[in-house]
């Protein structure tokens, strides 16, 4: 037979399990923002296309990558059959040719594409090596045939605004009337910034050197948390005062590894390097996954390797300290 002290202690634990029962089912479980840099560069050319996911089920897309099956394969991967709103940064192929797999792909649906058109003229003077009018002429028409909306976008447009969560256009232009003199099609980067509680993220599609040296002279509104690096990290791309303007504490870099560690990359490899900032690369790390919550990140990747931080000493820039 049990005594009365005994009764009473086992009363006061049903009481504190009941009390915390009752806690558990009262919490909300505040689910993170969550954004992937998809690695769409495992053939070895470059693409871009980054994935964010909201709490509320929102899906969105900044860039496609390439016209090949990487980013159908990883969309059916993960289930998603449905992009809520597409961003093309700026219309080269390994940004917005994935679009047209998913235009043939009747299990995906795209409500809504944000994009500025380039004036022909500007175009037609990348002939053979850039921009494609016709390509990019018809990738519209069969948008609109799926029933695809295709919008433009304007500096300060704001897509997404809930709880602690904003994502907006910084700058944009409609390649008419470039504010650097003579321009081409890089220069209509989409310049965006996701900020969710404590930290900001800004996407700069391949902003190049003269454009990216007007914004760090004329905007003082550019510093963020992350960065996801223009241009793929390779010659041409910002200069160095936009990246001090930024000020990041972390890179992700949408490039195979053949092309981050040539001489063409030496650029970014450097400044970071010399900063000693985290560089993530999608040939070395695959698929990189940052979940932002109210006041920290998290960053997993694929491949499980750890960020490149710096170079060896001794063994030039090209080699990277794993």
């Amino acid at each position: 037979m049990m005594s009365t002290q005994s009764l009473r202690s086992l009363s006061r634990l049903a009481i504190f399990l009941v009390s915390v029962s009752f806690s558990l089912m009262g919490c909300k479980v505040v689910k993170p923002v969550e954004w992937t840099m998809i690695h769409v560069n495992s053939q070895g050319l470059q693409g871009d296309a980054h994935l964010l996911r909201f709490p509320d089920g929102t899906d969105v897309l900044i860039d496609f990558g390439n016209e090949n099956d990487e980013l159908s394969d990883y969309l059916k991967a993960r289930q998603i059959k449905r992009i809520h709103l597409g961003f093309v940064s700026h219309p080269h192929k390994d940004h917005y040719g994935g679009l047209r797999r998913l235009i043939r792909n009747e299990s995906v649906v795209v409500d809504k594409v944000i994009l500025n058109m380039p004036n022909q003229s500007v175009c037609d003077q990348e002939k053979g090596w850039g921009c494609d009018y016709p390509h990019l002429e018809q990738t519209m028409e069969w948008s609109k045939y799926r029933g695809f909306e295709i919008n433009e976008a304007r500096t300060g447009q704001v897509f997404y605004e809930k709880d602690k969560t904003r994502l907006e256009i910084l700058y944009a232009h409609d390649g008419v009337s470039p504010p650097v003199g003579r321009t081409d099609v890089n220069d209509l980067s989409l310049i965006m910034r996701l900020t969710h509680g404590a930290t900001t993220v800004l996407f700069t599609g391949d902003l190049n050197s003269r454009l990216g040296g007007h914004l760090a002279d004329h905007y003082s509104d550019l510093q963020s948390t992350i960065l996801k690096v223009p241009h793929h990290g390779t010659a041409s791309l910002a200069p160095n005062r936009f990246f001090e303007k930024v000020a990041a504490q972390v890179a992700l870099v949408p490039s195979p590894t053949h092309l981050w560690v040539t001489e063409r990359s030496r650029q970014a490899r450097d400044f970071f390097g010399g900063l000693g900032t985290q560089v993530y690369v999608n040939g070395v790390h695959g698929h990189v996954t940052v979940r932002l919550f109210d006041d920290t990140f998290q960053i997993s990747t694929q491949s499980m390797t750890p960020p490149l931080v710096g170079f060896i000493p001794g063994l030039g820039s090209t080699e990277m300290n794993l």
